[in-house]
């Protein structure tokens, strides 16, 4: 039987830890914080502290990079943002979604773009990051002739095979992507894939509206929705 976590990350008071409504015998529920004070009924709260980055990039380094705890005791992991929970069963969304023997990677669909470009110009509109940031970004796509013609993934849910070889190839240049340039992780991710040529399932759902995920608000501001 699969070894399967689903864990996140909160830093600072950024978000409330949403309790799981649906406990499975296989799925371990890891929350990794620099927040003392957090505490959980139903996940196993990790401790981190990394003096060297802020709460957003330590949060960032954990979504993207993982943690050596997860790398020792699972062989699948599912990435959640904070601000989703699973209220129907995780088995039954990975059986219908996730291929175990063929499959490294999945995400959902954007539901509202379709490239970097599209989404690159919605984050200078919005003010998501700084303009010269986000240009000078795109103008290393172009140097490279990257083509952006791949699509774009929702980043809020993530299942991979973190072990894997490529995978971890592909998450450490994505993490190295938002430390040098946008720390919005969205204008990088399909670059990184197109580097490493790792392949990837696209699920077919509206992360913000399905059968399997309830969403809330980030305690700090509603901006990113």
């Amino acid at each position: 039987m699969e070894k399967i976590c689903v864990y996140t990350c909160i830093t600072g008071n950024y978000d409330d830890l949403k309790e799981v409504k649906i406990k499975e015998n296989n799925i371990d529920y890891i929350c990794f914080t620099n927040n003392k004070e957090l505490t959980s009924n139903s996940w196993k709260i990790i401790y981190i502290e990394d003096n060297s980055l802020d709460n957003h990039y330590l949060s960032r380094k954990i979504k993207m990079l993982g943690h050596p705890y997860i790398d020792k005791n699972y062989n699948l992991s599912i990435w959640i943002d904070a601000s989703i929970i699973f209220k129907k069963s995780v088995n039954e969304f990975l059986n219908q979604y996730f291929d175990y023997q063929n499959d490294l990677l999945a995400a959902c669909k954007h539901n509202a773009r379709n490239s970097i470009k599209e989404e690159a110009q919605e984050c200078i509109r919005l003010v998501k990051d700084k303009k010269e940031i986000i240009e000078k970004q795109l103008e290393l796509y172009e140097t490279e002739k990257f083509p952006d013609n791949l699509g774009l993934l929702e980043m809020t849910l993530i299942v991979k095979r973190h072990n894997n070889e490529l995978v971890k190839k592909t998450m450490k240049l994505w993490f190295d992507m938002i430390s040098k340039y946008s720390k919005r992780d969205q204008l990088s991710f399909m670059y990184c894939l197109y580097k490493t040529k790792l392949p990837f399932k696209e699920i077919p759902l509206n992360i913000w509206d399905n059968e399997y995920i309830e969403f809330s608000y980030h305690n700090k501001n509603k901006f990113d929705y």
